[in-house]
Formats: structure tokens, C-alpha cells, sequence
């Protein structure tokens, strides 16, 4: 609306050096998107600093650079099968955000496991949210798998129990429940 009022269209105010190369603050702040997006400190600096160190695109270009390089991070990434070993104890902890379904995830894997044979103990980690062992009780019962619990105890006690009755008791698997973590929570993790 001001541009028309004073005469000036659009592309009369952005200088075209804008178009043809980024500063080191744009490339700050770009830094700082893919953080604040919890892309990572070491992914969101490595994609960055492919930009600082030499690869020149212009500002229309960045989309179609970050959607290159998300898809090459994704096909390098491995396979998101489970590791599962015979003749092993496996265990698997759980670990997330509040409410990503962490003990919705426990009771589906212990079903999984059951069906294919498995004995299966489930450890409820997770000591502080309210209900959390009930919870993780039902799923537990409705799996067909045992459960080590002990209310308000120190969650590595559950723990450390929970692989003790497993080594005892040749479990195959134990799927661990924790509390809600960001993964950014080094000393909490």
C-alpha cells in the first residue's frame, strides 16, 4: 500500500544483489530456522555450511536445496527396522516427547513380539506421570506380556530390576517406558 502511495512498484525497492547472493547473516539466521524447526545442531550447521563453504545459489533456489538435501539425509539414513537378535536378551527403551505415544508403542510392540513367540517383560520407567503404570499395566495385560512396576521408584531401579527378572527368566525382550524427554536433554536423557 505505501510503495503504490509513493509510486514505487515491487521490484523497484529489492536491490537485485539480494537475488544473487547471501550474507553471513542471512546464513545466521537460516542456521537458526533449522534449529528452531529441531532439525539438530550438527544437521542444521551441516547444511548451512555447505552453503558457506562455496555452493552458491540464489535465494529462489533455497527451497528446492533444502528439499535435495532432507531427501539425501532421509536415503542415507539407514534402515528403521528393529534390531532384533536370537538367542539375546534385546532391549529396547522408548524414548520421546510428552505425548508422542511412547506407551501406546509398548503395548503394540509387546503384542508383536507375543505373536511371534516372544517372551516378553515390559519395565515402567516412566515414574513420574501421573497414571503412567496403570497405563502401561493395561497395554501390558492386553499384550499378553509381564510387567515390572514399582510406583514413584526411582525409574533406573525399575529398570535394573526389570533386565535382572529378564536374565533370570530368559526373557527375548524388554521394552523400557520413560518419561517425556526431548532428545536436545542431554543430562535428563
Amino acid at each position: 500500500k505505501i510503495q503504490k502511495q509513493m509510486g514505487l512498484s515491487y521490484r523497484a525497492e529489492v536491490p537485485l544483489v539480494w537475488e544473487e547472493e547471501f550474507d553471513e547473516f542471512i546464513l545466521d539466521d537460516m542456521e537458526e530456522l533449522l534449529i528452531k524447526a529441531d532439525l539438530g545442531v550438527n544437521t542444521a550447521s551441516a547444511i548451512v555450511d555447505k552453503l558457506r563453504s562455496g555452493q552458491k545459489l540464489k535465494p529462489s533456489q533455497v527451497k528446492e536445496y533444502l528439499k535435495s538435501e532432507f531427501s539425501t539425509i532421509l536415503q542415507n539414513a539407514g534402515s528403521n527396522a528393529l534390531s532384533y537378535k536370537d538367542g539375546e536378551l534385546n532391549i529396547y527403551f522408548i524414548v520421546g516427547v510428552n505425548g508422542a505415544g511412547k506407551t501406546t508403542l509398548i503395548g503394540k510392540l509387546a503384542h508383536r513380539f507375543k505373536l511371534q513367540g516372544k517372551k516378553v517383560l515390559v519395565a515402567a520407567g516412566d515414574t513420574f506421570r501421573a497414571a503412567a503404570e496403570e497405563q502401561l499395566n493395561i497395554w501390558s495385560e492386553r499384550a499378553g506380556a509381564q510387567i515390572v512396576r514399582n510406583d514413584g521408584a526411582d525409574p533406573a531401579s525399575v529398570v535394573f530390576d526389570a533386565i535382572k527378572k529378564a536374565k533370570s527368566e530368559n526373557f527375548d525382550v524388554v521394552l523400557v517406558d520413560t518419561a517425556g524427554r526431548l532428545q536436545n536433554k542431554l543430562n535428563l536423557m
